[in-house]
């Protein structure tokens, strides 16, 4: 099946806005979660990044898992569809679960948010592998894949929007209603649990027929899953050089933005002291400037080359990173300019960065004649964790190290530095290693053109050609 048409804007809209059941709860955990810990549960930053990284590998482990699964089901509901209903309920409970403060004593509350969070992101899981993987299925077109990304992009940071400025705005009122600080991030996680499961399930429902039908039934010999057969199906695809360097550009970029992502909180609390009406100003600031940043990567996307819209962002991003780290984050404003130089970067990662991995599927299904959009976006989602789960617990490390305190109402400068350097200079020299890449990529709009030419041929047995394209096989 070849498909190539312009999609419905509704199934458009309907995939944009399960990027909201994918976003809210990524956001929670990476942004607060370790935050949580050190300042509302009250354990140590070093424990609470251990935790977040055992999470997050556990996660890694479950993906390739989800995506052979996904890619060998056989429901006549569909291949992905199934998982994703069956994981929205339990990953919004778990969420909540997530920022309840526990006083167990230190060892007892350990093993809580260690358990929670492993269900956590395996709930997570659960639903956003066969989700992003239904993003190859729906259309094979070069740059209407981007449109649909682009469209999941302003959804992304919508609720970024919503998951930051949100809970900052619910904690503080909840708080002077005489709840108490703890039990209002448990609140605050309630309400946007609920707003990611509502727009999961309006996802779920808008995608329904969308699948590749004929996908449905093709590994019918293959319904036990061992660790045997998921590891066959990924053993020819981490052989491919392409898909190494996806998977190094999706581990070094999700690398370097965990560690901002983990550290940010505390640069706008402890370095510019900002409360949390300030900080809630701040996200929709953020929200609105990356919404502008997403059309801007789309035209530059389709005006030249996905490749070279890559580079120039990433390249704009490590600049100002690197001149705000020997200048200094002094203001609220100065934070605005410093948002508005990286945010190109972000947005065209999230939304050009993952047609790479769209289009990739293609060259998988030329060379060995199935599609394995499952067990792709396994592979690139087990990288993302993994560069989340250190990046994580090396950020708790650092902070330990510089001596924060989670607890002291004024942080040394000593600590205010670390936190500093792991908003800018940290992400800035790991960037370098997602630029190399990049650039190593051979996907581009004239070969993919060519291969999907020649796979229609071969797909219906005619003779074709492999010219302008050798290097992608």
């Amino acid at each position: 099946m070849n498909r190539t048409e312009k999609l419905p804007y509704k199934v458009k809209l309907g995939y944009g806005i399960g990027q909201m059941a994918d976003s809210i709860p990524y956001n929670m955990f990476s942004i607060y979660f370790l935050f949580f810990l050190t300042d509302a549960a009250g354990l140590p930053a070093a424990l609470g990044g251990t935790i977040s990284m055992i999470a997050l590998l556990w996660d890694a482990v479950t993906d390739p898992v989800v995506g052979h699964m996904s890619d060998t089901c056989t429901s006549r509901f569909g291949r992905r569809r199934p998982f994703m209903l069956v994981s929205l309920l339990p990953l919004s409970i778990t969420m909540v679960l997530l920022f309840v403060p526990v006083a167990f004593g230190t060892a007892a509350s350990i093993a809580y948010y260690v358990l929670i969070a492993l269900l956590f992101r395996t709930f997570y899981t659960g639903f956003v592998i066969p989700y992003f993987s239904l993003g190859a299925e729906i259309t094979q077109d070069y740059d209407e894949r981007v449109t649909i990304q682009c469209m999941a992009g302003y959804f992304i940071y919508i609720a970024v929007w919503a998951v930051t400025a949100g809970p900052m705005v619910v904690i503080d009122r909840v708080v002077k209603s005489g709840v108490s600080y703890g039990n209002a991030w448990t609140i605050a996680a309630a309400v946007f649990a609920v707003v990611g499961l509502c727009c999961g399930l309006v996802s779920w429902r808008s995608l329904k027929g969308r699948e590749m039908a004929d996908q449905r039934t093709l590994h019918m010999d293959q319904r036990a899953v061992s660790l045997s057969s998921v590891f066959k199906s990924y053993l020819p695809l981490l052989k491919d050089k392409i898909m190494i360097y996806l998977i190094l550009l999706r581990l070094t970029f999700i690398f370097s933005g965990a560690v901002s992502t983990a550290a940010f909180v505390y640069l706008m609390s402890s370095n510019l002291g900002l409360n949390e009406a300030q900080q809630a100003l701040y996200w929709t600031f953020y929200s609105i400037i990356y919404i502008i940043a997403i059309a801007i990567c789309n035209v530059l996307s389709n005006k030249t080359e996905k490749k070279a819209a890559l580079i120039a962002t990433v390249t704009l991003s490590i600049t100002a990173s690197v001149f705000f780290y020997f200048h200094n984050i002094n203001s609220f404003g100065e934070l605005i300019v410093f948002t508005c130089l990286c945010s190109l970067c972000s947005a065209c990662f999230w939304t050009v960065g993952a047609t790479l991995v769209y289009d990739y599927n293609e060259v998988v299904e030329f060379k060995g004649g199935k599609r394995q959009e499952g067990a792709i976006s396994g592979l690139i989602l087990f990288s993302q964790k993994v560069g989340s789960a250190i990046a994580i617990w090396l950020s708790g490390l650092l902070l330990s190290g510089v001596g924060y305190d989670g607890m002291a109402e004024v942080q040394t400068e000593t600590v205010k530095q670390g936190i500093l350097f792991l908003n800018t200079l940290a992400p800035a020299i790991i960037s370098l290693t997602s630029i190399i890449c990049v650039i190593l990529y051979p996907i581009n709009r004239k070969n993919f053109a060519l291969l999907k030419k020649a796979l229609a041929l071969k797909n219906e047995g005619k003779e074709y050609s492999t010219e302008g394209f050798e290097k992608l096989l």
